[in-house]
């Protein structure tokens, strides 16, 4: 089992290069790699013929959550007249128990969005993610899912550590709170670097 083969992990080494440095992977050769099949891509193309800009506000546990109105807020300066992204759509995921707490967003956001929670199956999520724009989203396996997608990726890390946990791979970047903060992302994580990047992206 690859956790059988994780050793003794460096000051800040990523998660992911300490399973390797265990199994004696080489990771120059290493690439994350998400898979899915033409069916599940022509399911998602038909769903979203336009590419979507991807958020997953839900975590595993509440302090590595960004606040729901602050995705409402980047969402409408992404999304909305004139934004980067304006032209496509956007969508929401996570998994089926998570449903509830995503259609929350919907008190912060007035524009159009989907919600797809337990009605994908991971392979589809995995094939929406290779086609899409962007992805922003908290600490979770749906972050790394992107990254392992080849799609623009966004983490937001608040209470874990980037070094460790961030999105590994050439299209993953990390955003956490000056001074590597204990606790959660409650304070106002800057806008402006986000928004930038989604100017590269579009």
């Amino acid at each position: 089992p690859v956790l059988g083969c994780v050793g003794p992990r460096k000051g800040g080494e990523q998660k992911f290069e300490s399973v390797a440095r265990g199994c004696g992977i080489n990771m120059s050769q290493a690439r994350p790699t998400g898979w899915h099949t033409p069916e599940d891509m022509a399911c998602v193309r038909d769903l979203y013929p336009t590419p979507p800009l991807i958020l997953a506000p839900i975590a595993n546990w509440r302090g590595k959550e960004w606040p729901m109105d602050r995705y409402a807020r980047l969402a409408e300066k992404l999304c909305g007249p004139s934004g980067p992204l304006e032209q496509s759509p956007l969508v929401l995921i996570g998994s089926a128990p998570e449903r509830e707490m995503i259609m929350r967003f919907r008190d912060h956001y007035e524009g159009p969005c989907s919600i797809h929670a337990g009605d994908l199956t991971l392979a589809q999520i995995v094939a929406l993610m290779t086609r899409a724009r962007m992805f922003i989203g908290n600490d979770s396996g749906l972050m790394h899912m992107a990254v392992a997608a080849g799609c623009p990726t966004l983490g937001l890390f608040g209470p874990s550590d980037d070094r460790v946990f961030g999105p590994w791979g050439p299209r993953g970047h990390e955003r956490s709170r000056p001074g590597r903060p204990a606790g959660s992302v409650e304070r106002p994580a800057p806008h402006q670097g986000i928004i930038a990047y989604g100017r590269i992206i579009a």
